[in-house]
This record gives structure tokens, C-alpha cells and sequence, in this order.
């Protein structure tokens, strides 16, 4: 089953029990499968592998992750806010709204905080960087651009599964435009051939912040 970009899916063992549980659910949205692991509700774990059989993600839940004043959390779904904090914080999960139905399965969580993309853009090239001197594709581009001054911006890099692996910009105060770049080493060595992520995060001294995440992939040949 393919999930583009930006969609979502909701799989489970009863589609109808969905359907009739969460009035916001997707029905077009949805995978019906045969068994699934068990996800008891007071906790567990839930690991997210790719077909090699590593780990790309990784939960360890509680019901005490939902909202406080939550009297009955029973048919309550626990939601990821931002995709791009770390899945085991705490401050980073919070119950379905009320307004909602407390779920809404095959679409975008009720509790979803989205990046404010008003006051900033960030832009990664090429997608394939060549760090072998022959002067094609031989660096890495960041490109930022913002609405406000004095904004910091960090640089990650990860592996493919997820693994980070160095940071490439460091706290920087950016001005309203300019580039940083990187020429495809870490600790001065090459890094192996393959797809990497690249997770740029620039934020506003007002608390704003916005986050680019792109795949890129390592060719020295």
C-alpha cells in the first residue's frame, strides 16, 4: 500500500468499529487488516521498522500522557503534536480534542501544532550531493529566507533510519536572507553513499519556529 506525502491512513482490525467509534474517520483512509500486535491502554511500546528491520521510530506510552482533567480517557486517542520533536517526549502528546470526537482516524490529529510558515522558508539543494571535487553537486545549499531579524538557525543531519549523526549548523543568528553550506564530510572524512536527512530548524526570538526536513542522498562517484 502506497502513502504519499502529507496522507494518512488508519489501520486496524475493524473498520466499521472505527467508522462508528470516531465520527471525524476517513473511511477512504483506512487499511483493514487481519491482526495486529496488541496496544493495551494503560501502556506499551510501539516500534516503527523499515523491511531491513530497523527501527525508523519508537514509543513507550502510558495512559498518564493524556490530558489530566480527562475524567474517562477510554476511546480517547493519544496524539503526536509536532512530527518533528522527538517522539519520546512527554510534552510532545496530548488527547484528541472533545470537539473532534476524541479521534480522528485517516486524518490529521486534532492536536497537530503545525510549523508557521509565515515568517520564513528554507530551501535545500541539490537533492543528490557528488563531494568529490569534480566541481558538479559538489556542496550542500541552505538557503533561508525570513520575515523577522535575529533568528536562530540549527542544522541536523541523520541516517536513513533516523540515526543522527552530526549537527551541520550551530546556533547561527541569520540575518533576513543567506546561505550556509556543506561540502559532504564528517570529521573531515566522506560519509558512505546512501540517503540521508537533512532537518533545518530556524526560530524567532517571539518563540516562533519554523522546521524543513528534506532526503537527500551521498554519491562520490
Amino acid at each position: 500500500f502506497n502513502i504519499f506525502p502529507n496522507e494518512y491512513i488508519s489501520i486496524s482490525t475493524d473498520t466499521s468499529f472505527v467508522l462508528r467509534q470516531w465520527k471525524k474517520s476517513k473511511a477512504q483512509c483506512m487499511i483493514e487488516t487481519s491482526s495486529m500486535p496488541s496496544m493495551p491502554d494503560n501502556k506499551g511500546n510501539i516500534l516503527l521498522l523499515n523491511n531491513k528491520g530497523n527501527i525508523l521510530d519508537e514509543l513507550r506510552y502510558t495512559d498518564d500522557m493524556h490530558f489530566s482533567l480527562l475524567r474517562d480517557v477510554s476511546g480517547v486517542s493519544l496524539e503526536r503534536i509536532d512530527p518533528y520533536q522527538q517522539t519520546s517526549s512527554l510534552q510532545n502528546w496530548h488527547s484528541a480534542s472533545s470537539n473532534t470526537g476524541y479521534g480522528t482516524p485517516g486524518e490529521e490529529n486534532s492536536q497537530y501544532r503545525k510549523n508557521d510558515s509565515s515568517f520564513a522558508t528554507i530551501q535545500i539543494a541539490p537533492e543528490v550531493v557528488s563531494p568529490n571535487n569534480d566541481g558538479y553537486n559538489d556542496i550542500l545549499q541552505i538557503h533561508y529566507r525570513s520575515a523577522v531579524n535575529g533568528c536562530l538557525l540549527n542544522v541536523y543531519l541523520f541516517a536513513e533510519n533516523g540515526q543522527y549523526l552530526m549537527k551541520l549548523v550551530d546556533n547561527q543568528l541569520c540575518g533576513i536572507e543567506g546561505s550556509f553550506y556543506w561540502n559532504g564530510l564528517r570529521k573531515n572524512m566522506k560519509i558512505q553513499d546512501g540517503f540521508y536527512i537533512i532537518l533545518a530548524e530556524l526560530m524567532a526570538l517571539n518563540g516562533k519556529t519554523f522546521r524543513y526536513k528534506k532526503l537527500i542522498g551521498i554519491r562520490s562517484g
